[in-house]
């Protein structure tokens, strides 16, 4: 997980000494995937109570169906966005929360009944 999706780019200019800056780009990106690599056994041992976990549910809610302002009208709840799709996914530490917000949020399929202009329910 990286904040670009890119972990590192190196671009080598070819002249001068080539293989020494390609295997020096080599370490830089391996030293940067080592990191990122453990950020899940760093998050996974990083416990959430459940105020913690809805405070994060509420930033993904706004982030996925936010406005500009930052308002929602979506009927899908924040605290939809915490129920795990597998059995295997319940579990109070950060990386597994964090997966199941960002699997609720992105891959959709979630429900809500909200209530058009005349107050009637809507699906």
């Amino acid at each position: 997980m990286t904040q670009t999706g890119t972990i590192d780019a190196i671009r080598v200019r070819h002249s001068g000494d080539v293989q020494h800056k390609v295997i020096e780009g080599t370490y830089r990106v391996l030293g940067e995937a080592e990191r990122t690599l453990a950020a899940p056994q760093d998050w996974s041992t990083l416990w959430l109570n459940h105020e913690e976990a809805d405070i994060l549910a509420d930033a993904a809610h706004v982030l996925r169906f936010g406005d500009n302002e930052g308002e929602t009208t979506t009927p899908i709840k924040a605290q939809q966005l915490l129920i795990p799709r597998r059995h295997d996914d319940r579990a109070n530490d950060l990386w597994t929360i964090w997966n199941v917000v960002q699997e609720n949020a992105i891959k959709g399929g979630l429900r809500g009944v909200g209530r058009d202009d005349l107050g009637r329910p809507r699906v």
